[in-house]
């Protein structure tokens, strides 16, 4: 009789435990959902503050324009015109709000001679040396 009462308590006692470690486990569960959720709605406001500010696309005829064709990774092409007053980070600025690549993970490059653009610069396209007509960058992903 003293055995079943014990066994009739480990058992109570298991799904207590068992029943806790589920709450915990979906209330850690909620909160991740939460937090992604967030992550995403700062994402949007991001990329949407990023839309609001990137420049109109100048006309190919202005003598100030120089067009950057952009290589992704896979091979493929992008390419916009920019006055050369305008900041780099308005490349960064179309490459993200286009979701061509994910903001903060990649670097822009040119080949010969070998040039770092990161996220978050100050120069103008004049100011790095991207002021010829046609310029070609390659997204760089770190």
């Amino acid at each position: 009789l003293a055995m079943d009462r014990a066994r009739e308590a480990s058992r109570v006692a298991e799904e207590a435990r068992l029943a806790e470690e589920q709450q915990q486990a979906e209330a850690a569960e909620a909160r991740a959902k939460e937090a992604e959720a967030e992550a995403a709605a700062q994402l949007e406001r991001l990329l949407s503050a990023k839309a609001a500010s990137l420049p109109a696309e100048p006309d190919a005829s202005d003598a100030d324009v120089v067009t950057v064709q952009i290589r992704m990774p896979d091979g493929s092409r992008n390419g916009r015109r920019f006055l050369k007053s305008h900041p780099v980070q308005a490349l960064f600025d179309y490459l993200d709000v286009n979701k061509l690549a994910v903001s903060g993970k990649y670097n822009l490059v040119t080949q010969y001679p070998r040039r770092v653009f990161t996220e978050g610069g100050t120069q103008t396209f004049n100011e790095a040396g991207l002021n010829q007509k046609q310029e070609a960058v390659f997204l760089e992903n770190i």
